[in-house]
């Protein structure tokens, strides 16, 4: 959580924390700007101390608005640093030096950043050899930012709730679509049109984007064969069938970068594949003792095994017993949810996993089987929390029924 930052600071030797990119493709930014209107800025935070927020003029105003020293950064007159010095990335130490110095910046310094130079290893060590007095790394090498969010604030978990309830609503607008859909010689049809992937995912960007959400790289709306791989996202212009299992894999984000929630169903359109409702049954199965089973300070690796153990009993190759398998159970358990759709706890992994469930923990619990050489694949997901009191909350409660019946 936020108030960890000084602690994790503290019990890693940094000194300073330098944030670098916009507020709206950086996480760690957004975890301190919150929705704030800001684009690209920098924020140097101090073991201890208040934050200093350096933007350009256009935006002074609502870096005062928040709680951070703001800086305005046309003190430095970087227009003259554009005469003197045409490399850019030698212009761009020089013009931080000039903001370090006037702040106090040394010590050892935590680098965070996405977009402009701050992501670049030429850059963090340009500026390492022009300044002695610190010592920069990168945020892989101290995850102060990564651990604090691993945990969240009841604020951060109600805003990931009410992307899960939005989620749930537009999960039933699709239901609803392809009930109503008319099947001509097993094929799906809507208002006369094809009902194929590219429609219903049109319909579904549509429907998040009326409730303020948006997605990063697309929906997975796998039917058939397709969903049998964890992450085909669905051929666009492929017609949808009655009976062909369908994976929906849908992980939308506030709009403005913000929280993500991730939710997965699996359904069959006018009539059930029996296959695919035997793994079903089974995965809705392990899912719910997963999520019943859940305790604070267990290793979330743990669960992960368990889960692979449950659905090898019923006869499927497990990651956990043949690593490289392509089929059965071919992935992890799940993976923390927040400001990235994947982030700390880990769900998966090996043994070596250090990840532990803690209060405050957001993840996914997402088993599945998958035949692609059958035609089908399996997965039910929801995203999980838990609240101060240790007990286990569902974010996502969205029903679990395979079959959409035609109406």
């Amino acid at each position: 959580m936020r108030e960890d930052i000084d602690r994790l600071m503290e019990e890693r030797g940094i000194d300073w924390l330098f944030i670098e990119g916009g507020n709206g493709d950086n996480p760690s930014m957004h975890y301190f700007l919150g929705d704030a209107p800001i684009g690209y800025c920098s924020l140097w935070k101090p073991r201890g101390g208040r934050a200093y927020l350096f933007t350009g003029p256009f935006e002074r105003e609502e870096a005062k608005k928040l709680p951070f020293i703001a800086v305005d950064t046309t003190k430095y007159n970087y227009h003259e640093l554009m005469v003197q010095e045409p490399d850019h990335l030698k212009r761009a130490v020089l013009f931080l030096r000039r903001m370090m110095a006037d702040v106090g910046v040394k010590g050892r310094v935590s680098l965070y950043g996405r977009g402009g130079v701050g992501a670049s290893f030429a850059f963090y060590r340009a500026l390492n050899d022009a300044v002695p007095e610190i010592s920069i790394e990168p945020e892989f090498e101290n995850d102060v930012i990564i651990t604090a969010r691993e945990t969240k604030d009841a604020e951060e978990i109600s805003r990931i709730r009410e992307v899960g309830r939005k989620a749930c609503e537009v999960y039933a607008e699709v239901r609803g679509l392809l009930g109503s859909a008319e099947e001509r010689s097993g094929e799906l049809y809507h208002e006369d049109e094809p009902l194929t992937v590219g429609y219903v995912k049109r319909f579904i960007t549509l429907e998040l984007f009326k409730r303020g959400l948006m997605e990063d790289v697309g929906t997975i709306f796998a039917p058939g064969e397709e969903g049998g791989y964890p992450h085909s996202h669905g051929t666009d212009s492929r017609q949808l069938r009655v009976g062909e299992p369908i994976v929906y894999d849908m992980f939308p984000r506030e709009i403005g970068h913000g929280y993500y929630s991730d939710m997965t169903r699996t359904w069959c359109v006018g009539e059930v594949h029996r296959e695919a409702y035997r793994d079903y049954e089974l995965v809705k199965e392990v899912q719910a003792e997963i999520e019943s089973s859940i305790k604070v300070g267990e290793r979330a690796h743990g669960y992960h095994k368990r889960a692979a153990e449950l659905i090898a009993k019923a006869g499927h190759p497990t990651i956990i017993e043949s690593p490289s398998t392509q089929v059965g159970f071919c992935h992890g358990l799940g993976h923390g949810v927040g400001l990235n759709v994947h982030e700390k706890p880990r769900l998966g992994g090996t043994d070596k996993n250090p990840d532990v469930i803690k209060r405050g923990s957001v993840f996914t619990n997402e088993p599945g089987v998958y035949y692609p050489e059958k035609g089908y694949g399996v997965r039910v997901e929801d995203t999980l929390c838990v609240n101060p009191d240790g007990k286990v909350k569902n974010l996502t409660p969205e029903p679990k029924e395979l079959l959409i019946p035609l109406k």
